[in-house]
């Protein structure tokens, strides 16, 4: 991103330290700059991959559990991972097209 100049080079700037965090605190090597993602959504949905998937809010057994928190999961039909809180559907976009990738 950084090598296109302009608006991507600015992003790809500003996202280093988040970049980094998930490198080293969640071993994961990349990531969507997730409000990006959100926003050509809107601007143009058929360059992500979407579904309506159940959802439920639990309490957090993996990542921040330990203090207590709660996230946001998706989960597979009819099947949670401990006693919801809340459960409903929501739009997921695990994936997006190649065209936001490059």
């Amino acid at each position: 991103m950084e090598a296109r100049g302009g608006p991507a080079a600015w992003v790809a700037h500003h996202a280093r330290p988040w970049l980094s965090y998930w490198q080293e605190d969640i071993g994961i090597d990349a990531f969507y700059p997730f409000d990006l993602v959100a926003a050509s959504y809107v601007v143009q949905p058929s360059l992500l991959y979407c579904a309506n998937v159940p959802i439920g809010i639990e309490d957090d057994t993996w990542l921040f559990g330990w203090l207590g928190y709660r996230g946001l999961f998706v989960e597979p039909k009819h099947e949670t991972r401990s006693r919801p809180v809340v459960s409903g559907s929501a739009l997921y976009c695990p994936e997006v097209s190649k065209h936001l990738q490059t």
